[in-house]
């Protein structure tokens, strides 16, 4: 294979010099420069007033435990608030935990977190950031792949350039063919690829689209066609040659090893306008619902395309929503937009969707329950103000049915999302939400009592003693137990803000038995008390929505 691989390099070095090409990697990357010098661990891509995080958030952390949490992360996160500050902790240039090193390196683990959640720019400018000399050749692979997912085939050239001549992995010198490929030059592409023949790689698909791409034919084969999961490089080249993408793999029985590159693969293919208009939308909602889409991107592509889709999909609701008439037709259409996104394990992501349509909306009479949905969405997409037009419009419909009970509801939600009582919730007030509450379901009553005293000790606020007296009768059989959030309360009292998160993470995503609205509330107080107080006041919302509050 070496031997291979210096016969490619020196033909291509003949015909072009290697050193000719230079990185295309975008953005700032941030390193620090450590006490005893520089720690390729600490590299990041965003600084930590960026990301709105303590420059020593790892401080008092283990790094081998800290690298196994991250290890475990899932690729798709459902909380949108914990999507985010996922994306901020792993990306952030930080001073990384004490311990001893880890493999892969503290920074490269980060990476391929980063990568697994679809945040393909900014693994590839984090792993741009490390001394070439201090990379490994997997990093080199993890840096190749994120910088073909991030459609920055420059970059994925220089990698390969960069590698190939020391290492016996075939991606190098598959991608170097393809970049002579992209550059025009088809003989030298010609002749890796018949170099690469020889050493007989199962990759039919490669080839089938290597010779589309030299001209020696014009349609893709039968392995193209039979291709049910593209690598990186497979997306790269079907996207240059105008070739549809296959059909999304079912996320139900995903293995492992796909689903790693999974959500950043969705993004690919959601901004492929060769791929046909469903698989489109279906790559966009599934990236937008892991956190990790093009918001306006999508907004254009579902307004275009949504209304071909059959069924109550939120594309489909979307382009409705879109397209009504403003007034009552809108307020109804994004009402049912907000509720699909819930009923499919995205209403953050849907709110966020929405977000101009909700936030120019007119507050007017549209019924109780919508006006709450509606409030609701507002304050998921971060526009309390505006919540609280439609608190005043429930004011204004006292005598309709219902509307007491939906002003109490909202009014309790919008002191959530503010950190402070927008009005009293004390004696009457808060009788007055119990009721609503008991009126909704009287069966579930005690465990949304419970819930919401959870949620307001949470964000700072006081639990009035009819509120507590209410949730004594909640059975927390479906609550987290102490023992098992142990771990992050002592994380969040001992302020270590990197590994509170991390566990936050673990207790809402992946230990997700039980109450997913409890696991939540538990994960909002740790954030609080680790000081991260706007977090944890988004967090609480989602808590509260996910309870249906």
């Amino acid at each position: 294979m070496r031997v291979f691989l210096t016969k490619f390099l020196l033909v291509l070095a003949f015909a072009t010099g290697l050193s000719a090409h230079a990185s295309a990697q975008s953005g700032i990357v941030r390193t620090l420069q450590l006490d005893g010098g520089f720690d390729p661990a600490a590299v990041g891509a965003i600084d930590p007033s960026d990301a709105e995080l303590a420059a020593n958030l790892w401080r008092g952390a283990d790094r081998a435990d800290m690298a196994r949490l991250i290890a475990g992360l899932p690729a798709r996160i459902q909380s949108a608030t914990l999507a985010d500050l996922a994306r901020r902790t792993l990306a952030v240039a930080a001073k990384p935990p004490e311990g001893a090193k880890t493999a892969p390196g503290f920074a490269e683990s980060r990476a391929e977190a980063l990568l697994a959640i679809g945040q393909a720019d900014l693994a590839s400018r984090l792993l741009a950031g490390i001394p070439k000399s201090s990379r490994s050749e997997a990093a080199d692979v993890l840096l190749l792949n994120a910088s073909l997912l991030a459609r920055d085939n420059a970059g994925a050239c220089a990698v390969a350039r960069g590698r190939a001549a020391t290492s016996g992995a075939l991606i190098f010198a598959k991608m170097l063919t393809v970049c002579e490929a992209l550059s025009g030059d088809t003989a030298r592409a010609e002749l890796g690829a018949g170099l690469l023949a020889e050493q007989g790689p199962n990759d039919p698909a490669f080839f089938e689209l290597l010779d589309m791409m030299t001209g020696a034919v014009s349609a893709p084969g039968r392995a193209v066609a039979a291709l049910k999961t593209p690598s990186p490089l497979h997306l790269s080249m079907m996207r240059a040659l105008s070739v549809p993408p296959p059909a999304l793999p079912p996320l139900d029985a995903m293995p492992a090893e796909i689903a790693r590159l999974q959500v950043a693969k969705e993004q690919m293919i959601a901004a492929d306008p060769s791929a046909s208009p469903t698989i489109r939308m279906e790559a966009a909602w599934r990236a937008l619902r892991a956190g990790a889409a093009d918001y306006e991107q999508s907004r254009q592509l579902f307004f275009a395309l949504g209304g071909k889709v059959p069924g109550g999909s939120v594309a489909r609701h979307y382009a409705a929503a879109a397209s009504a008439n403003d007034g009552p037709d809108k307020t109804i259409a994004l009402a049912r937009l907000l509720l699909a996104g819930k009923s499919d394990g995205g209403y953050s992501a849907a709110a966020e969707l929405a977000h101009p349509m909700l936030r120019d909306l007119l507050a007017l009479a549209s019924g109780p329950d919508i006006a709450l949905r509606i409030g609701r969405g507002l304050l998921t997409a971060g526009e309390p103000k505006a919540a609280m037009n439609w608190l005043r419009s429930l004011d204004g419909a006292g005598k309709v049915p219902g509307a007491m009970n939906a002003a109490a509801r909202l009014a309790a939600l919008v002191s959530l999302a503010e950190g402070q009582d927008v009005r009293p919730f004390d004696g009457p007030r808060a009788v007055l939400w119990i009721v609503a509450i008991n009126g909704q379901d009287t069966a579930s009553a005690p465990a949304k009592a419970a819930l919401m005293a959870k949620l307001r000790r949470a964000v700072g606020l006081p639990v009035p003693l009819s509120l507590a007296g209410a949730a004594q009768a909640y059975a927390s059989g479906n609550a987290p137990s102490t023992l098992e959030l142990l771990p992050l309360q002592t994380a969040s009292a001992d302020m270590r803000v990197g590994e509170t998160v991390l566990r936050a993470l673990h207790l809402v995503e992946v230990d997700t038995a039980g109450d997913r609205a409890h696991r939540l509330a538990e994960a909002a107080q740790a954030l609080s008390t680790a000081g991260l107080y706007e977090d944890a006041r988004f967090l609480a919302l989602e808590a509260a929505v996910e309870g249906d509050l």
